[in-house]
This record gives structure tokens, C-alpha cells and sequence, in this order.
């Protein structure tokens, strides 16, 4: 059912501040609670926290159904942390006065998103649920309905989604007024159509960023409100997909940009329609948690510092003192060796690099000795060997026996995959079958992972399949966090390809040059 909602009207009678600094996070137990799709981690009361998980499982039971997306053979679950409010975010992030409430990283380690607990007061403050449905649709569309979509429909999509609300029946709701851009579109000096549709919010302030989440999402919005603008949006993505320039893709499938402008203005002072549900939506959530101890809880707050934030170097030394005090703990031990090998990735000199990486193999050893099937031990035993030894006395091959214990360790890991595949593609090997295959299911389980994207590219182009290594790039394009090297990578490709067509000549391919330039992408 679709109904009408005044949005101009209800701004013009009142606007209420935004969102008041909240107290700083206290030292507390932590939550560790798993649903079918998620890992949750929260600092809150438990019972707080089980209602935000099973309001994130039917949100993705929703998203499912509206896109036709099975349910996955083996599930890679989602980390989320859940802090006490969008202050905490903005803190962790090292700038408090930014306004940042939640965000979403895809990782080779394991893609994660951090929300809130914050409780809406008014309709113009956005929910620490709403933060997560944003985070959660982009980590949706990039696993399950990835494409090249520009930023500004990427941005539109998660805001469109994101105020989707369940009711008891399990009937729900989606396409509601993001009430929350109203002041930036009402009020803030209007971004033109043509900087919303083929550019990104690089260099943008807080405020013009806000204006062009704004009209992102109300354009999105009416695109997605009828059958001719559904259309139009299958239309455009596809020509987009399929190389087709964005100038060119817009003035075919969007007409007069001039015009566009101007209805796109009309549309802020025009009723906006939201979709309801006639039936329940159907999910298992099966919810699982579990109160962790002291040292667990400071492990995840480190956890979370390390993966978070750009300087490794605080969470590293916190860290090797919470090893100090628990020397017999695996999972402190292991947390260590991940930020030991953050450092040494960031570290500059090549003496440098190797003591890092010594006391990163140190970390990943005394993992080992306590727990010697622990499979992300396994894995970063050899990553260390492969970084710190290369190719010498056989070092390779030894670093394979690790990987392969990691994967029989768990077998639904994409990593040890991953990284066996490039064993063989960073050694100058051609690798076999098996490894191939490995890179293959590494994807398929975690789409969203731009190094395991890029090294299947660049495996297809060995193969001369150029046209599947193209699209699978194209995706990168529209990152609002790697899209300039996206863009290099492609540029690339297209050149590879026609010089394979016109002279039959492969060009060498850099893989592992490609993948370094990415790292980090991903923030959302």
C-alpha cells in the first residue's frame, strides 16, 4: 500500500536541534550476541541489545524478500558494535564534533559496521537503528546487488532504506521521509543536479555533504516511488554497467538535466510515499548471547580502536599490556598479533618493517602454542612469512601448510582462501586449480571485499576473460572511498583489453600492486 506524506509541511512548523554530545562511554561487560546474520557487540543492557538484533534480522528478512536474495549456503556474518551514542562514534573516530553516528568498513579480515544506542527524541534525529539500516544496505547491495552505482544512488539507496520500522505483526514500513536531511535541504544553499549525479562528497564539509546526502536521497526517493521511475533507474544502472559515460547514461535516461534541477527543488515542497506491507515479514533470528568477562570487554573496545582507527600504534600498546596481564589468553594473544601486523603494514624501512614483523610472528606463535588450530593464527603465521621471507629457502610452501591449517580449521573462512590463491599469483606461480577455485568461493562468500575483487579481476584477465574481469571493476568506480583508484584499475583493464584485440598480446597485469592501492577502502 502506498500512501502520501507532506514533507515541506511538518518542516515549516518547528525544527528541533540536532543530536547533544553524549556522555562518555563508561568502562562496562560487554554483550557478544550471534543471530543468523550478525555478530553483535554492545556495552547496553542485554535486553537492549536482543531487540536491536532481531530488529536487524528482519530488516535483512525484508531486503531479501524485496530483492529476491536466497539465503546464503554458508553465512558470513556481519560484525556490528554497538555503542552508547553517535558521541561515542564521532570520539572513536578522533573528532567528536564531526557528527558521525555509525559506519561501515569491508575488510579482509571481516567487514564491520558501528552503530548506536541512541533513541530518537524528535522525527528530525536519527535513531541508532536508523544508523544501522543505512550501514547495513550498503553492506547489503555491495555483497548481493553489487554494480557500478555512483555515489549519489549508493547514498540514496542506504538513506531510502534506512527508516524502514516493523510493527508487532511483523508488517513494516520503508520509504519514510528522512526527516533528519530536512534543515540541510530546506535551509542549506542547493548542490546542482549535475554535482549530485557525477560527483562524490570528496572535499566537501559536513554541511555541503549533508545538502547532497539530502538530495541523494530525495531523488532516489522519487525514483523509487513509481513504475516509470523504477524503470528508469533499472535503465540507468545497466548503462552504466555497461560502460556507458554517466554524462551520457544522465541525458539518456534522466532527459533535460536543466529541468531535472528544477523538479528535483519541486520535489522537497511535494508529498512523498512510503510503502507498507500487507504481510508479515518471515525470519529466524536464533538468538544466541552471551556476557563477557573483564578482559573480553577491554579485548573488544581494543578490537574495535585497532579496526577503526588510521593510527595502529595506541591500540598495539594498550594491547601488549593487556597481554602482559593475561599471557595465557588466546584471544588476547591473537588480538595483539592482529595489531602487531597493523603496525608493521604502516611501518616505513625495510629494518623497520622487519622487527615489526618479528614481534608479529612472536604474537602469532605463542597463539599457536596454546592453541594450535586456531585458524586466524594460522592465517597471519603466514602472511608473516610470506611478507618477512618471501620466496626464500621456501618460504612459500611452508606458508601454504599454514593456510591450509587455517582452512581446515574453518572451512567457511574466505581468507585463508584468499590468501593461498595470491600465494601462488604474488610468487610469479601460476596457480593451480584448487587455488583458483579457493579464489572463486573467497568472493562469492564476501563480494564486498575489494581485495578479493581485484585479484578475481586480474585472475580472469590471466584466463583473457576481460569482459567479466571489466564489470567486475566497474563496481569500484563508484566508491565514494577508492573511486579514483577504481577508476585507474579499470582504465587499465580497458587498455588490456584492447590491446589484446588489436594485437592478440596480453600485457603483464599488476595484481598486487592494484590491491595495495585499495587498502583501507571501504568506510562508509
Amino acid at each position: 500500500m502506498v500512501r502520501g506524506i507532506s514533507y515541506i509541511a511538518a518542516i515549516a512548523a518547528a525544527f528541533s536541534g540536532m543530536l547533544g554530545a553524549g556522555a562518555a562511554q563508561a568502562k562496562a561487560n560487554w554483550t557478544r550476541a550471534e543471530t543468523r546474520h550478525f555478530v553483535f557487540f554492545s556495552s547496553g543492557q542485554p535486553a537492549e541489545l536482543e531487540t536491536f538484533a532481531i530488529e536487524a534480522e528482519k530488516f535483512d528478512a525484508m531486503l531479501r524478500a524485496r530483492f529476491n536474495i536466497p539465503e546464503d549456503e554458508i553465512v558470513n556474518r556481519l560484525t556490528i558494535y554497538v555503542l552508547p551514542d553517535g558521541a561515542s562514534v564521532a570520539k572513536l573516530m578522533g573528532d567528536p564534533n564531526s557528527g558521525l553516528a555509525g559506519f561501515y568498513k569491508a575488510s579482509p579480515e571481516g567487514s564491520f559496521a558501528v552503530s548506536n544506542r541512541d533513541r530518537a527524541d524528535s522525527k528530525f534525529e536519527s535513531s541508532g537503528q536508523q544508523v544501522l539500516f543505512h550501514e547495513y544496505t550498503h553492506h547489503f547491495f555491495s555483497r548481493y546487488l553489487p554494480a557500478a552505482y555512483p555515489v549519489w544512488l549508493g547514498e540514496g539507496f542506504a538513506e531510502y532504506y534506512s527508516t524502514t520500522t516493523f510493527k508487532k505483526d511483523g508488517t513494516y514500513t520503508y520509504g519514510a521521509p528522512v526527516w533528519g536531511r530536512a534543515y540541510g535541504l530546506v535551509e542549506g544553499k542547493q548542490i546542482p543536479i549535475r554535482t549530485i549525479l557525477f560527483n562524490g562528497t570528496e572535499g566537501m564539509d559536513a554541511r555541503t555533504a549533508d545538502i547532497f546526502y539530502g538530495r541523494s536521497w530525495l531523488f532516489t526517493h522519487s525514483m523509487m516511488s513509481t513504475p516509470e521511475g523504477l524503470k528508469t533507474l533499472d535503465t540507468y544502472i545497466a548503462d552504466l554497467n555497461h560502460g556507458l559515460d554517466p554524462k551520457e547514461a544522465a541525458q539518456k535516461d534522466f532527459g533535460d538535466l536543466d529541468a531535472l534541477d528544477k523538479a528535483v527543488e519541486k520535489m522537497e515542497r511535494q508529498p512523498l510515499t512510503m510503502f507498507t506491507s500487507k504481510l508479515p515479514v518471515t525470519f529466524d533470528a536464533g538468538y544466541v548471547a552471551v556476557r563477557l568477562d573483564e578482559p573480553q570487554s577491554r579485548l573488544i573496545e581494543l578490537q574495535l580502536q585497532r579496526r577503526a582507527q588510521e593510527d595502529k600504534v595506541p591500540a598495539r600498546d594498550a594491547l601488549r599490556a593487556l597481554a602482559a596481564a593475561y599471557p595465557g589468553r588466546a584471544d588476547v594473544l591473537y588480538e595483539l598479533a592482529e595489531a602487531e601486523y597493523d603496525v608493521a603494514r604502516q611501518t616505513t624501512g625495510e629494518a623497520a618493517e622487519n622487527v615489526a614483523l618479528a614481534e608479529t610472528e612472536t604474537a602469532a606463535d605463542r597463539v599457536l602454542a596454546i592453541q594450535p588450530g586456531h585458524a586466524r593464527a594460522n592465517v597471519l603465521k603466514a602472511e608473516v612469512m610470506l611478507d618477512r621471507y618471501g620466496s626464500k629457502d621456501g618460504n612459500y610452501i611452508a606458508a601454504r601448510k599454514y593456510l591450509v591449517k587455517a582452512n581446515r580449521a574453518d572451512t567457511d573462512d574466505p581468507l585463508p582462501l584468499y590468501l593461498y590463491y595470491q600465494s601462488y599469483a604474488q610468487n610469479g606461480e601460476h596457480p593451480p586449480e584448487i587455488a583458483l577455485d579457493g579464489l572463486y568461493q573467497s568472493f562469492s562468500r564476501a563480494k564486498e571485499v575489494t581485495d578479493f575483487r581485484i585479484a578475481l579481476a586480474y585472475a580472469l584477465v590471466d584466463e583473457r576473460r576481460y569482459d567479466e574481469a571489466i564489470q567486475l571493476v566497474r563496481f569500484l568506480a563508484g566508491d565514494p572511498h577508492g573511486g579514483a583508484q577504481g577508476k585507474a584499475i579499470l582504465a587499465e583493464l580497458l587498455q588490456a583489453k584492447q590491446t589484446y584485440e588489436e594485437s592478440g598480446e596480453a600485457p603483464p597485469a599488476d595484481a598486487k600492486g592494484a590491491s595495495a592501492q585499495l587498502q583501507g577502502s571501504g568506510n562508509s
